[in-house]
């Protein structure tokens, strides 16, 4: 049975391997206590290597944030990859 969490998180998004995260895809902690959880916005990877991405993430009191992280990439981290039902890539040019 899953977690009112989970349940909530698999109506709107799908699983995403770390290694596939796209553009626009999710970067979710969902587990622990309010300072721990979070949910990223994945933007692109710094690389070729896929060691660490751009992502945004908001915060109280702070904002908006564009920065490089490695948060989900390492198994047993508690993050996870995922991506939006009904999103769709959008050719630009």
């Amino acid at each position: 049975m899953l977690g009112p969490g989970l349940a909530l998180e698999s109506s709107y998004c799908r699983h995403a391997p770390s290694s596939r995260l796209r553009p626009g895809d999710l970067v979710i902690k969902s587990s622990g206590g309010a300072g721990d959880r979070e949910v990223l916005i994945f933007d692109r990877w710094t690389g070729g290597d896929r060691t660490a991405y751009w992502a945004y993430q908001q915060r109280r009191g702070y904002g908006t944030d564009h920065l490089v992280l490695r948060a989900g990439l390492a198994s047993g981290s508690g993050h996870h990859g995922c991506r939006p039902f009904h999103v769709h890539e959008d050719q630009v040019g």
